[in-house]
């Protein structure tokens, strides 16, 4: 044990500081990206919890009336569909905001049966919120316009 004098200084060398800022510094370069990796996870599970309850409620409105509600505007809940959704339910959202799409093909177009294309946009402001989010929901026909995304509720 070395014994110091009143004037001794206490504190920690240049070294020490140095080895205790790179231990710091490498924790960060690992955690950071992690951290971001994490919430864009966890911002997906939230775009496809809206998809799906947009999707539900899409084909709750179609059991009880017979027919699809009409388009609306990027962030607009489609008319009489409110009552379809979860309480304080939004299409616009801080990361991404909701498209209801309503495509009217009309009889004998050939390619399709259907006479309604029924679909959910999602236009993410992070690209890789959408590449994410398209790869989970894999099995949904989607058609992808960057920065936007649209997946397949129905065609009828």
């Amino acid at each position: 044990m070395r014994f110091r004098g009143r004037g001794a200084r206490r504190g920690f060398t240049f070294v020490e500081l140095m080895i205790s800022m790179i231990i710091v510094g490498s924790l960060s370069a690992i955690a950071v990206p992690k951290y971001i990796d994490l919430k864009r996870r966890a911002n997906t599970t939230k775009v496809i919890g809206d998809f799906q309850a947009v999707r539900v409620a899409v084909m709750s409105f179609y059991a009880d009336s017979s027919y699809f509600p009409d388009e609306s505007d990027p962030g607009e809940i489609p008319a009489n569909l409110t009552k379809y959704l979860p309480i304080g339910f939004t299409f616009e959202r801080p990361e991404w905001t909701l498209d209801y799409e309503n495509w009217d093909l009309g009889q004998g177009q050939g390619f399709t049966n259907a006479s309604a294309l029924i679909g959910v946009t999602i236009i993410c402001q992070d690209p890789s919120l959408g590449e994410t989010t398209s790869r989970l929901l894999g099995n949904v026909p989607q058609v992808s316009f960057s920065p936007s995304i649209t997946f397949m509720v129905s065609g009828m």
